[in-house]
């Protein structure tokens, strides 16, 4: 299962291309993860994270769209794809929307 670094003091990148990636992606940040113990108040040893979750029961009723997801996985992504137009011509501006956008079809 793939997973994606949580940074901490106690967690390392992984092996492999996803450990260069994670590696490129702290140094360019400025991320030291030993920096993590330094505030012992908000020190955290790090982890890792899932990055592919299935929403299951899944179920539509009208406009109403409901599903399960396991705690730490975001549902709002879940939604951007079943409410992102099938082109980016889908999305047209609005003066009524708070963005001025509005996704149609």
């Amino acid at each position: 299962v793939p997973t994606a670094l949580i940074p901490g003091y106690l967690e390392k990148p992984s092996g492999g291309v996803q450990g260069e990636i994670e590696r490129e992606v702290l140094e360019a940040e400025g991320v030291d993860l030993s920096a993590f113990r330094r505030f012992r108040k908000y020190a955290t040893g790090g982890g890792r994270r899932k990055i592919l979750e299935r929403a299951e029961g899944f179920k539509v009723a009208g406009d109403v769209v409901s599903f399960y997801l396991p705690k730490g996985a975001y549902a709002t992504a879940v939604l951007r794809e079943i409410m992102k137009p099938s082109s980016p011509e889908g999305f047209v501006f609005t003066k009524g929307s708070p963005s001025g956008l509005s996704g149609g079809q």
